[in-house]
């Protein structure tokens, strides 16, 4: 019998070492998954911020690429695009100024979105390796886990000889006694869920929020000045149309066409990026398409009416173009203020009326975003900072007036708060009457339960309480000391007692007394019940004076908000507010240049009521000048015999040559733009597919252009923006070591003259040169009108030995007959480009294509008419 219980005792004590392996084994394993999980959720969180921070750094990305590659085309059309050079001051102005106005959005947009994606980037890598670390577990949560055997041996006889189900249910029917294990327990070191707390959750994004403010103006902007960049470069291709298609080659209903698909993009544009009511967006379209088609009024009006060059004419019929001209500038200027009050910025430095914007607040805290979601994921309420320390506390900005600025706070509506004391009392109070309660089941009913180790724990809940209890005298004791409170009062007691309560776990009201003074503490009344307040028969008194305390507290909370926002706010506002600052200070430059064309359209307009101001027809007073001046020369009579358009070969169809040269015995026909020379087959006249070979083509090709092209004999020379002309045969330059006057070395035109002479117009001081390169004797001729021959295009010598020089600009011809001597000008059409020995390279005034003039003869007549 005795060894059967021996047995029976060995079995029951490995049991009880078995289950306890066992608890801490799972303990163990559970503790570490909780790690793990841990971990897990801080990298998700990690991932979120590099998701949030590689956002903004793609987006940045794409619009720096945009927005370069369409400031390289407003170079490239800006330098190579060249206007007419008969264009007309007021179509001239709104291209310069929309094309000038694309470079400097898209140049801005590009300092904009470079700014915010390093900021991103640096933000990112300071979040990362500064803030939002791997929770790695330490030593002492390792230990924790542990699990050893001088545990169980100390848990004493009760431990050893548990008996299973039986201890268990008095466990839970002894309502939880403090020492004694159960399975709903939670041990002190249990983690925090991180993966479903929603304060925990929320943090990385607050974080987030908050240093998104420190680029959030420059991310704003730079698709603001992207698409502002894009309005303006279509304005400036529409104008651009206008130039050539409806001014130069007199074609404008092609040019129409052009100007109506860029005013719809412009407005498509503006309606996806912009946010506008029913009356801003009548307003937008309206500004958008009345200045384009303002101008279409004027090129129709030019080319009814501005295409006469009979001195006779009133000078009235250039007016209505300028007229139109003049009211297209006004609707211009107003396009650039109404786009410029679109972008106006918030207090935050936010352009609320671009719609593109709101794509910045990407976790949904926008006013917009809250109208359009109506279940939002996870807890449905504003993101805050709480927590997080250095930051204040007070959201989202990306809301639209959604917060109300400091002082502006709605005041506490009566009712809406009801305080047991204060939070922190409450909070006191609670913790100290849960450890009463516990105390006190526990001495009545199980101290004989008890092992050394429970009572360990005893000890270590009467510490607890007792420092409780300390907290809970201190923070009455504050209470009482604050406000208005008289004595009598719960806050101010005359004998300092107070009766309090706390109800036990069968729903029974225990009452027990508290000294505020003394801190002690009492279950049964004190003798003296006079000075004995309830709380419950003062809790009005109560709540009244914590009411007046609220809006005390409420008040300083405000004064102190209102001392830092003004202390900091003004700094932090102006550095948000700086990508605006740029852009607004770059659209008034831009407004300046509109009013600035207004102005110089409003005096041409005005300049056109005195008879002898022409511009058009400025020709005809220097004709009239030179019997003025005694320079009389008698008119002469400017004729060719036919006018042959060009034939181009299908892949040449926007070949456009701009200089012509021509001579030898078999009649040869050179034509050159700016890179490249072709022949020209003289009996159809076709240009040749292929450009003619040339020696010094290793010399333009270098960034040279070819300036101008002369034929003499046999042999091809090209003039380069160098000034130096090269030999097609021997690549050599025949100018270098000419003797040529220093005056004379920067060159408009040039042809050859006789056997070894060469004509030479100067660009530098407008005179013509005439001489030989192999003697090195030069001599110039002056224009005998007031004025000079910088603006000569083309200079050739006729077969009767004539010099006739091409003045497109001012549509003269004036020639010198072969002993320099002049004999007079003669009006021409806009479209004479270049000429050589009797041809004449122009467009033809029917079908506004490349024609070339032949049989050129010039004799002294009355008649000044070309045929």
């Amino acid at each position: 019998m005795a060894e059967a219980a021996a047995d029976g005792g060995v079995e029951w004590f490995s049991y009880n070492r078995e289950v306890y392996n066992f608890n801490r084994t799972m303990r163990q394993k559970n503790l570490y998954q909780h790690q793990k999980q841990r971990v897990m959720a801080v990298v998700l969180y990690r991932e979120d911020l590099r998701d949030l921070f590689g956002l903004t750094i793609g987006k940045m990305d794409c619009y720096m690429l945009v927005s370069t590659l369409l400031v390289g085309f407003c170079t490239e059309m800006f330098y190579k695009g060249r206007t007419p050079l008969l264009a007309p001051n007021w179509l001239f102005w709104p291209w310069s100024i929309t094309l000038g106005a694309a470079f400097f959005y898209f140049f801005l947009s590009i300092w904009l979105a470079l700014h915010a994606s390093i900021s991103a980037q640096t933000y990112s890598v300071r979040s990362l390796t500064q803030w939002l670390r791997l929770p790695v577990a330490s030593s002492m949560e390792i230990s924790e886990g542990s699990a050893r055997l001088e545990d169980f041996e100390g848990s004493g006889v009760g431990g050893w000889f548990r008996v299973p189900v039986v201890t268990e249910y008095a466990r839970e029917s002894n309502l939880k006694i403090p020492g004694l294990k159960h399975k709903g327990a939670k041990s002190k070191n249990d983690i925090k869920d991180l993966t479903t707390e929603w304060d925990t959750f929320k943090q990385h994004f607050a974080l987030f929020n908050q240093l998104h403010r420190k680029w959030q103006g420059h991310e704003a902007y730079a698709r603001v000045c992207m698409c502002m960049g894009t309005l303006q470069i279509l304005y400036a291709l529409g104008y651009f149309a206008l130039l050539y298609w409806g001014y130069f080659w007199a074609n404008p209903l092609a040019a129409y066409v052009i100007v109506t698909l860029c005013s719809v993009a412009a407005l498509l544009n503006a309606k996806m990026n912009l946010t506008l009511s029913f009356i801003e967006f009548c307003i937008m379209a309206f500004l958008t398409a009345v200045p384009p088609f303002l101008y279409c009024a004027a090129v129709l009006c030019e080319y009814v009416w501005g295409n006469s060059f009979d001195v006779q004419l009133p000078q009235i019929n250039e007016r209505p173009a300028l007229i139109f001209a003049l009211a297209a500038h006004i609707m211009s200027l107003f396009y650039e203020i109404f786009f410029v009050y679109l972008t106006v910025a918030d207090k935050n430095g936010l352009p609320v009326k671009f719609s593109t914007v709101w794509c910045i607040d990407v976790l949904g805290f926008g006013l917009e975003t809250i109208k359009e979601v109506s279940e939002p994921v996870a807890e449905p309420k504003i993101v805050n900072s709480s927590g997080l320390p250095g930051f204040t506390d007070e959201g989202p900005i990306n809301d639209w007036g959604v917060h109300k600025p400091t002082g502006q706070q709605d005041e506490a509506k009566a009712g809406e708060y009801h305080p047991d004391i204060s939070k922190d009392l409450k909070y006191a109070c609670s913790k100290a009457e849960k450890d009463m309660q516990k105390i006190f089941r526990h001495w009545a009913k199980e101290e004989h339960l008890l092992s050394d180790s429970e009572r360990k724990e005893l000890t270590k809940l009467k510490v607890r309480f007792e420092k409780d209890r300390k907290k809970l005298a201190q923070l009455l004791g504050e209470e009482r000391g604050k406000g208005d409170a008289t004595p009598g009062t719960p806050f101010n007691p005359t004998e300092g007692w107070i009766r309090l309560g706390y109800k036990t776990d069968g729903g029974e009201n225990l009452p027990y007394y508290l000294n505020v003074e003394t801190g002690e503490i009492k279950w049964d009344a004190p003798t003296k019940d006079a000075g004995i307040y309830d709380y419950k028969e003062t809790t009005k008194s109560v709540e009244s004076q914590l009411k007046q305390f609220e809006l005390k507290s409420k008040a300083l909370l405000d004064q102190e908000r209102a001392a830092i926002q003004a202390a900091t706010d003004a700094s932090h506002r102006e550095k948000v507010r700086i990508p605006y600052l740029l852009f607004r200070f770059g659209s008034a430059v831009i407004v300046a240049a509109w009013l600035f064309a207004i102005a110089e359209t409003s005096a041409e307009v005005s300049l056109k009521y005195d008879p002898s101001f022409n511009e058009r027809n400025i020709h005809h007073r220097r004709l009239a000048a030179v019997d003025t001046n005694g320079e009389s020369s008698g008119p002469i009579d400017v004729t060719y015999m036919a006018q042959d358009e060009l034939r181009l070969p299908e892949h040449l169809v926007w070949y456009t040559p701009r200089k012509i040269a021509c001579g030898g015995s078999k009649g040869r026909t050179v034509l050159a733009d700016f890179h490249s020379l072709r022949e020209v087959y003289p009996s159809v006249p076709a240009v040749s597919s292929s450009p003619l070979k040339c020696a010094a083509a290793t010399e333009y090709a270098k960034d040279k252009e070819i300036k101008d092209v002369v034929v003499k004999g046999e042999e091809v020379y090209v003039l380069l923006d160098d000034d130096q002309l090269y030999s097609c045969k021997s690549g050599e330059s025949i100018l270098r070591n000419s003797g040529l006057p220093v005056e004379a070395t920067s060159i408009a035109a040039i042809t050859a003259k006789g056997d070894g002479e060469f004509a030479i117009v100067s660009s530098e001081d407008g005179k013509l040169y005439v001489g030989s390169p192999s003697t090195g004797k030069w001599r110039s001729v002056r224009r005998p009108i007031s004025g000079d021959y910088k603006a000569c295009v083309s200079i050739q010598e006729t077969p009767a030995g004539d010099l006739v020089l091409i003045l497109s600009e001012e549509r003269l011809m004036h020639v010198f007959n072969s002993r320099g001597l002049f004999i007079g000008t003669q009006p021409i059409s806009a479209g004479y480009i270049s000429g050589c020995g009797d041809q004449l390279l122009a467009y033809s005034d029917k079908s506004a294509r490349l024609s070339i003039a032949r049989g050129l003869q010039i004799t002294q007549s009355s008649s000044s008419d070309i045929q």
